[in-house]
Formats: C-alpha cells, structure tokens, sequence
C-alpha cells in the first residue's frame, strides 16, 4: 500500500541572537512539513543569499537587529514570501499589520504558539492564486458601499500614503485604505516592481530610467530608492539593448 507524502514548506531563519536562531531551528525540526534551507545572524547577508536563488516559502524574522531592521528587510524580500516576525518587542505589532507581515511571534514563545504560526502559513499558501493570471482587481475608493473594478494594463503606478494607497490609472486617482504590501501581494509579478519604499510602478509604463528617477509614459517622475535599482535593472535586462 503506498502512502502520499505530504508537502514540504521551506524556511530561513534571520536572527542577530544565535540562541534565537537555535531555539527556532528545533522547532522547524520538530515538524515533517517544514524544511529548513538557511539561517543567518546577519540579515545583509542573509537579504543576499535570497536574492541569489535561496528563496524560502517561509521566513521567521527577527525585528530588532543592528545591522537592519525586520522592518527594512521586509520591504525588501519577494512579496509573495510570507513573514512571521519574531521578536521580543511587542510595540511591533502594528508595523507587523502595515507590512502585511502573516503573524507576529512574541518571544519567548513555546512550540504551541510556533505551530499555530506555521498552521496560518501553510494555509495561506494554499489559498494562493497565480498572480500572472490576475487581469483586474476590485478595490473600495472609500465611498461606502462602492467596488471599482481596475484592469492591471490601467495601472501606472501606485503610491504609499500616511494610512493608504493611491492607485493612479490617469488621469484617474484611486485612495484605498490598504497598505502597500497589502496591494503588491495581489499584482502580477512580472508586469509590477517596488522602485521605492513608498512607490510600485507598472514595469510596462517605464519612459526612461534616470539616476534617481523614473520617468512613466504620463511624463510622471517617480523616485528610485538606491536599494531597489539593482533588482529593477535584473527585471528590465532582458528587454535592454545596449550600444557599444
């Protein structure tokens, strides 16, 4: 009688205290449906070594870290990865929710709580959709009881407000109370790309690229955050031709 093996999930660890980064491994041990794929003290390192091809379905993150924040390494990690913070600070709850993070461990936390964590997870990546089939999305503008519908090819670009986003689709302007990674989480992959902490454009309406700047096909400048010019540069090469 043959037995179907139940799915795996990856996992990193990024931790500065290594009895942290200890603690965790053993309880990932403890569960078949989980594998772990790296762990670092460092999260420069760490941010890297994911860039390069080690990319995790899950990734269990600390927050308060000297070399960089959890705060600032998740705004720079793939969106479709899913976060638990870590932490021993509970004044970090409510930045967890604004990054969209999918639940917030406080420490120290026993096997009970790490499982419940994990449950959430692996559900979540159940429950996912391919991004690239998504041609449309329905947001609330703030009117109560009103549902606009937004064809993907409309989006120019996206901005980050003080407790919401603005979808631009000119000459249209769109406020939702959602948060940035909230909107990301459900765009196509290959047509959208973060360029600032503040800012998603549509890869598709670039004019130009400039030092510090992108300028969409509305002539709209748009700012280039200095850690996000590497990845963007990735997603264009194969569309680039270069002069000798």
């Amino acid at each position: 009688m043959s037995s179907t093996k139940s799915p795996t999930y990856s996992c990193y660890v990024i931790d500065d205290e290594l009895h942290s980064v200890e603690s965790l491994k053993d309880h990932i041990g403890k569960m078949s449906e989980l594998r772990l794929i790296g762990s670092y003290t460092n999260p420069l390192i760490a941010l890297e070594e994911i860039r390069n091809g080690k990319k995790p379905d899950i990734i269990f993150l600390d927050v308060d870290m000297p070399e960089m924040s959890g705060i600032e390494v998740t705004e720079l990690l793939p969106k479709d990865i899913i976060i638990i913070f870590t932490t021993a600070h509970s004044k970090y709850a409510l930045q967890a929710f604004q990054l969209d993070v999918l639940d917030f461990l406080l420490k120290p936390f026993n096997h009970q709580m790490f499982l419940k964590s994990v449950t959430k997870a692996i559900e979540r990546i159940g429950k996912a959709t391919p991004k690239a089939e998504i041609e449309s999305i329905f947001i609330n503008p703030g009117t109560k009881g009103k549902i606009v519908q937004l064809t993907i090819a409309r989006i120019s670009h996206i901005e980050a407000l003080d407790h919401s986003v603005c979808i631009n689709t000119p000459p249209e302007r769109f406020v939702t109370n959602v948060n940035l990674k909230e909107i990301e989480a459900k765009l196509p992959p290959s047509k959208f790309a973060r360029v600032h902490r503040s800012f998603i454009i549509n890869v598709d309406q670039i004019q130009s690229i400039e030092a510090n700047f992108i300028v969409l096909q509305n002539n709209e400048r748009i700012p280039l955050g200095e850690a996000y010019k590497k990845s963007l540069k990735e997603r264009i090469q194969h569309k680039t031709i270069t002069g000798f």
